[in-house]
């Protein structure tokens, strides 16, 4: 007998004999099998054949039956071995390839920074970027069963959002305030800039394609636009999209919500891959300056993990909020124009130096000392960095006025940095969810207290008006 037309015969027999399912379940349950044993009245032969029906389709059912699991709603799309593995991988096959061919492998007689070494480079750069794509590509597509437009959107490709961007820009200008007021009114930039002279110096060169053009575009692609939707989807979906705790209460106030911890490690473990693929530097400046202490070199390579991982902190906080891949890109060669800002020292003279700025500034150091040594190439001229001022006002040393302002620009575009860093970064196509910001439950806390202070207050002040009426004394109205 089928289990279904089992229980509906159950069902049928507890219909036409009321009287019967009474006695065996007086409660009105259907559970007879326990009633049964529990009762002391005999069981009759319709009980009897009902107990052996329930006993033999229990073992027909442990027999033939097949359990499927309830479905994991909450269950990664992919493992997390796997994202990690294909991270590493990516790193790896972004960086290895650099040494393959002697063109692109530094030596003591050619350069890093030699054009013919930057333009084999990017080719490399450019062929394993594209094979990375391509695997995220069909990994979203075949393992976590995303379309094609689920997956442009969960690498940053789309929608494309300029209101976005703009604002991702202008909060990277606010924290450099300080650097642009030095460069384009210090050093007096502003005017080639503004004149298209500076653009077309920047990009006559190969290394103003690599650091602005070529080294963003396929850096933010691995690093941000590869590796973070893997993690995304390698983590349950209700740490990425938390549902409010109490939506409809008004006793549970915005500033209880927080961003879940997996989004919070997404955005400061990933950058660690970014900063590992600077590593390698370390190996070029051995080459590249042999008599240079070998602790050096290793202080230069932390220094350069440490910032690099900084930025990767903020791109991939940056793509998570916004969901854009060309924000991050815009971010970047802006960073690696500006450089790493001044912290120290007195505003002095402008001078002609080479602008190797940016996450390969380190690394490139050797173009400073000459090093440019091309085989076949005379493109060696470095990246000049002069104004347009006189040559009077190059060589006269500036006052500390302009020191002193630069600081406190630097210290308000700190500030503002840090205030507008959410408002600037939400975005509606944005990955994964955040909690309020912790600006705005500082400022919730701070209204709640001052509400609580002013409610004390009050009740105080109705306790002292009690205590004069009853003085004869007036001291309020």
């Amino acid at each position: 007998m089928a289990p279904v037309d089992f229980f509906d015969k159950i069902l049928n027999y507890y219909r036409k004999d009321a009287t019967l399912s009474q006695q065996l379940c007086p409660g009105g349950s259907l559970h007879p099998v326990r009633k049964v044993h529990q009762s002391s009245v005999p069981v009759g032969k319709e009980c009897a054949r009902l107990l052996d029906h329930l006993t033999t389709t229990c073992r027909d059912l442990r027999k033939n039956t097949i359990l499927i699991p309830r479905p994991d709603k909450d269950r990664p799309l992919i493992s997390t071995s796997l994202a990690a593995l294909l991270s590493i991988g990516f790193t790896l096959f972004y960086v290895i390839p650099l040494y393959f061919s002697s063109r692109t492998r530094p030596s003591p007689q050619l350069s890093r920074d030699a054009p013919a070494v930057i333009r084999a480079r990017i080719r490399a750069v450019a062929i394993t970027t594209i094979w990375s794509t391509v695997i995220t590509i069909l990994i979203a597509i075949n393992k976590a069963h995303t379309s094609l437009g689920q997956t442009l959107q969960l690498l940053g490709w789309w929608p494309i959002d300029p209101v976005d961007i703009a604002r991702v820009f202008a909060l990277v200008v606010i924290l450099f305030v300080g650097p642009l007021y030095e460069a384009c009114v210090v050093d007096g930039e502003w005017r080639s800039w503004f004149s298209g002279r500076g653009f077309a110096e920047t990009f006559s060169t190969a290394i103003g394609w690599r650091n602005y053009v070529a080294s963003p575009v396929t850096e933010e692609l691995v690093f941000r636009s590869l590796i973070l939707p893997l993690h995304v989807l390698a983590l349950p979906p209700s740490s990425l999209h938390p549902a409010d705790p109490a939506p409809n209460d008004p006793n549970t106030p915005p500033s209880d919500r927080v961003t879940h911890p997996a989004v919070i490690q997404l955005i400061f473990v990933t950058p660690l891959y970014f900063g590992l693929a600077h590593a390698h530097h370390l190996y070029e400046f051995r080459v590249s300056h042999p008599q240079a202490p070998l602790l050096q070199g290793i202080l230069r390579s932390l220094f350069q993990f440490m910032y690099t991982t900084i930025f990767g902190w903020f791109a991939a906080f940056v793509f998570l909020r916004t969901g854009s891949l060309w924000a991050c890109i815009l971010v970047h060669a802006f960073c690696n124009w500006r450089g790493l800002p001044r912290l120290r020292g007195r505003l002095g003279p402008l001078v002609d130096e080479t602008t190797l700025l940016g996450a390969d500034a380190p690394a490139a150091a050797g173009a400073q000392d000459g090093n440019l040594r091309g085989k076949e190439d005379d493109e060696t001229k470095p990246i000049e960095r002069r104004g347009t001022m006189s040559k009077e006002r190059r060589e006269k040393p500036l006052s500390l006025f302009w020191s002193i302002v630069y600081y406190v620009l630097l210290v308000v575009g700190a500030a503002g940095f840090y205030w507008y860093l959410w408002p600037l970064t939400d975005s509606k196509h944005a990955l994964v969810s955040f909690g309020t910001p912790p600006v705005a439950r500082g400022k919730a806390e701070v209204a709640k207290a001052v509400a609580k202070g002013v409610e004390a207050g009050a009740r105080k002040a109705k306790e002292l008006k009690g205590d004069t009426q009853i003085h004869g004394m007036k001291f309020w109205g």
